[in-house]
């Protein structure tokens, strides 16, 4: 009799188990893809992946507060969190980077503070100045950033036309490439020129660029940047006078995405240098028990960090996908 009521008890114990698995699971739809999140973040200025994995961003505080920014985090699992106010007259137009330990650091151009790295510090409460780029012929002007695997940089220096190197850490600007005259022509070192760089990515030494105005009808190009025995040599890949490359992103192999104003996201042939589409248009999403789209053509800010895309536009929040590549795979299937 023991046995038996024991036998009951487990058939019980399992159906409920089951039943509550069967619950809590949410229906798997074909061509779906799985979110890891997405958050109501308003109008995003930059965002940063830091080396947790940690994201954070600045952007608009609300319609009343016309003076200041936000300066926020989202953590792992997606939740939102306050951290700091600043000051739009002189952080509005910003671009953010990171270190290896874990500082966020921040420019911003087309003001008197051009020439400087700010950095948070204080568990994020505070952003101070903490570097500024020496002068080369002119005044340097931060005009775009992309971290190297170390804890070097590339920047473009609008001040003199040139892509410069800089090490924080022992206070040095080594010259890349650019000729100093406002031109896009290829070449070496300092035979090569630049337009207006406003978009860079690195890995290995390899860097990326966007070169142009983003502007409808006016030229784009996508040039790189490369270490070789003879110096950096600078090719141009793309030109175009119809698209506007609104985010660029290198991922852990080394390959370069661009994400295309209106039409999505799109992925560099490295043989033969062009660009395909990757994906685009209404992607079927799903979210914790929650089944969404998200279109990829209303998107306006891409990171790639290791496997993990993150996506954010004005038309809608703030959205992580890890393991991306896999993902849309499958889900293209």
């Amino acid at each position: 009799m023991k046995q038996q009521i024991l036998a009951l008890s487990f058939v019980i114990t399992l159906f409920y188990s089951c039943s509550s698995d069967s619950e809590s699971a949410p229906e798997a739809i074909k061509g779906e893809v799985k979110v890891d999140y997405r958050v109501d973040t308003g109008v995003i200025e930059d965002f940063v992946v830091n080396t947790d994995n940690t994201v954070y961003y600045t952007g608009q505080l609300n319609s009343a507060s016309q003076n200041l920014m936000v300066f926020n985090k989202i953590d792992l699992d997606g939740k939102k969190s306050s951290l700091l106010n600043l000051d739009k007259s002189i952080f509005f137009n910003n671009r953010l980077s990171y270190n290896s330990a874990g500082q966020v650091l921040m420019f911003t151009f087309d003001n008197a503070h051009s020439d400087e790295l700010f950095r948070f510090e204080n568990n994020f409460s505070e952003v101070k100045s903490f570097y500024t780029v020496k002068p080369d012929i002119n005044a340097a002007s931060i005009g775009a950033i992309a971290k190297n695997d170390d804890d070097t940089y590339f920047i473009f220096d609008y001040g003199n036309m040139a892509i410069r190197k800089i090490a924080p850490g022992i206070n040095a600007a080594i010259p890349v490439a650019g000729s100093g005259l406002k031109e896009v022509k290829d070449g070496f070192n300092t035979e090569a020129g630049f337009s207006d760089i406003y978009l860079m990515a690195a890995k290995n030494n390899v860097l990326y660029v966007v070169d142009g105005l983003a502007i409808e009808g006016k030229q784009n190009n996508i040039r790189k940047v490369e270490l070789l025995d003879a110096g950096w040599k600078v090719s141009t890949l793309i030109s175009t006078t119809t698209d506007i490359y609104s985010s660029i992103a290198v991922d852990s192999n080394g390959d370069l995405f661009v994400l295309v104003q209106k039409k999505g996201i799109y992925k560099l042939n490295q043989q033969n240098s062009t660009l395909s589409l990757y994906k685009g248009g209404e992607l079927k999403v799903q979210i914790g028990k929650d089944h969404s789209t998200l279109n990829l053509n209303d998107a306006d800010k891409m990171k790639i960090k290791g496997n993990d895309l993150y996506l954010t536009g004005n038309m809608f929040a703030f959205t992580k996908i890890s393991d991306f590549q896999a993902k849309l795979l499958e889900a293209g299937k």
